[in-house]
């Protein structure tokens, strides 16, 4: 029986009740053991046409029935196909028997179990006698990590193999072509080994492994969530001042591994802990109430969730294992795991929402601001010409992609089950979600979402002082605490206080494991609502223009110094007299003498 396991046929030498042992068809080697399980999981295909030649000893030729010869001991002993150490044993024996090498006796061996044949007829013709010549240059230059092409293989092993000392080719080489129809023959370009060696392990894995089962049937539970950040293919616009672009805005998933529905989200400027921890504080608040905050009303059954997930599968990001979130782990109890580097396969299922967002609102954003394909190429257009969308409204787009998503998407490849059918669960994410909760299959943790805001929130110490709080430029007040006698205590300390990355609005002093909020002075409303990336560049932009002012107000009052000095300059003091006739200086000599 022979397998097609991964593109490389394999032949069945020995079943067992576990499993079988295996030979590679193509490429002749010791059998390997490989277990039921696995397979079950390989195709079966048909014994090749060039394969098992029947024949009968006496029909053999002479030099079929040497070969015989050699190889019969291990033939006769089962146990050379379990055992390699016995095996080598027998073969240097019988090596030693008939004056040749124990390798030359286990390379037929090999052959005779994976193929059945001694002596191949093609053997004797001109593309048949380089066969091991052949199968050493694919394996040394072709099956190499530097990519060398098939002909580069192919003049490598001229030099090596078929050139004299003189430097000039041998009489009798084989052809290029030869050696192509070779390659092709035994299916090398197809084969997992060629992707492993020019590639690499984790490109195969990647790319190109086989694939069992559905991600979704990895997690038999709700609260296990896949979490990612991507750059969106969009530029904004400031919400302060809509002629400045921003840049590219930054969006977090938690997607729910069970049921594909997108349970967190973050859409900012800011990359890092911050985004992660504000990603997983969205996770666990209401949705109907985070999206009227943007003025989008949703049916609370389009997106169910609530809570902080059991568990989290995240990458090797340092925004995803910093000490943020191991502080959020440890008081909550959620575990996390890690996955690999470089296998974003590993959680598909939020890499694939990311596309399916941008596939939703690319098409139909084209042109306000969207990146395309040939953004990289030359007389490409500048697309942050078109940025017309700002930070809220790009949220509200992504808002209604989730939405769709989560309630409307038709999971196609689901397999719902009787159970499912029977109550009329809707094959979406949503619905999914709907059947989970009811039959208590969830590891969500149901908290305060304001504490989990709060405790996502990035802090920094700073002052407390009469006029406030002062922090990014800004001044924050909260004039009932600083009025009151415990404010007033603190005023001139040192205290620490958490802050939001995407809105400068309020601040937060951490006081007795309680958060006092401090609002923007009225002299920086102006700023009421932004990001901080966005306050910052009308921050910078407002201290450009008072810079440019600047010289016009030095220039102002060297003209006024000017003008005062000429006015003084015009007003000489004469001499006065007093009402006695007296004038200045003869009264100031009197009083000299006076004093003396």
């Amino acid at each position: 029986m022979f397998l097609d396991v991964n593109g490389e046929l394999h032949r069945i030498v020995k079943q067992e009740a576990a499993g079988a042992w295996v030979i590679s068809y193509n490429n002749p080697g010791p059998p390997q053991f490989v277990l039921q399980a696995e397979l079950d999981t390989y195709p079966r295909v048909a014994t090749p046409e060039d394969s098992y030649q029947s024949a009968k000893k006496e029909q053999l030729s002479e030099a079929e029935q040497e070969r015989l010869e050699l190889i019969q001991p291990l033939l006769d002993d089962e146990q050379c196909i379990k055992d390699r150490f016995h095996r080598g044993d027998v073969a240097r024996e019988t090596a030693a028997l008939y004056e040749t090498t124990s390798r030359r006796i286990l390379q037929l061996y090999y052959r005779y179990l994976a193929t059945g044949i001694l002596i191949r007829k093609k053997e004797l013709k001109s593309r048949g006698r380089f066969t091991e010549e052949f199968k050493w240059a694919v394996n040394t230059f072709y099956f190499s990590a530097k990519k060398k092409s098939l002909k580069d293989a192919y003049d490598l092993m001229l030099l090596q193999r078929f050139t004299t000392p003189e430097g000039r080719l041998m009489e009798d080489y084989p052809t290029y072509s030869a050696f192509k129809h070779f390659f092709y023959r035994n299916r090398y370009d197809k084969s997992s080994q060629k992707v492993i060696a020019r590639d690499g392990l984790t490109n195969f894995q990647r790319t190109a492994r086989p694939l069992f089962g559905s991600a979704m049937a990895w997690k038999s539970r709700i609260g296990a969530y896949q979490m990612d950040a991507t750059a969106a293919d969009i530029y904004l616009v400031s919400r302060l001042d809509r002629t400045k672009v921003v840049g590219r805005p930054y969006v977090y998933l938690a997607v729910d591994t069970a049921t594909q529905l997108i349970a967190g989200l973050y859409v900012g400027y800011d990359a890092g802990e911050e985004a992660v921890m504000a990603c997983l504080a969205n996770a666990a608040m209401d949705k109907v109430a985070y999206c009227k905050g943007f003025g989008v009303d949703i049916d609370p059954m389009d997106w169910p969730s609530a809570g902080l997930p059991g568990e989290v599968i995240i990458d090797q990001g340092r925004d995803f294992k910093s000490g943020r979130m191991q502080e959020l782990c440890l008081r909550y109890g959620l575990t996390y795991e890690t996955l690999p580097p470089f296998r974003p396969d590993e959680k598909g299922l939020v890499e694939k929402m990311f596309d399916l967002i941008q596939n939703r609102y690319k098409p139909i954003l084209r042109g306000r601001g969207i990146i395309e394909e040939d953004a990289q190429e030359r007389w490409a257009v500048d697309y942050r010409l078109q940025a017309s969308l700002d930070l809220t409204q790009f949220t509200e787009v992504i808002i209604h992609c989730i939405v769709f998503l989560n309630g409307r998407r038709v999971l196609d490849n689901y397999q719902m089950s009787q159970e499912m059918r029977e109550q009329g669960v809707s094959p979406t994410a949503s619905g999914l979600w709907r059947y989970y909760v009811g039959a208590g299959k969830s590891s969500l943790m149901e908290i305060d979402e304001k504490e989990v805001y709060y405790m996502t929130l990035p802090r920094i110490n700073g002052r407390l002082t009469r006029r406030g709080i002062a922090y990014n430029h800004f001044l924050y007040i909260n004039r009932e605490f600083m009025s009151g006698e415990q404010g007033q205590r603190y005023f001139g300390q040192e205290i620490t206080f958490a802050y939001d990355e995407q809105s400068v609005s309020s601040i937060y002093l951490i006081l007795d494991g309680l958060y006092i909020p401090f609002d923007l002075a009225p002299q920086f409303s102006i700023y009421g609502g932004a990001a901080k990336a966005e306050s910052e560049l009308l921050w910078q932009e407002d201290r450009r223009s008072k810079r440019e002012h600047k010289r016009k107000e030095d220039e102002g009052r060297v003209e006024l110094a000017r003008k005062i000095a000429a006015i003084k300059n015009e007003a000489v003091p004469e001499e006065k007299e007093f009402q006695n006739g007296e004038t200045i200086k003869q009264n100031r000599m009197k009083e000299r003498d006076r004093r003396k």
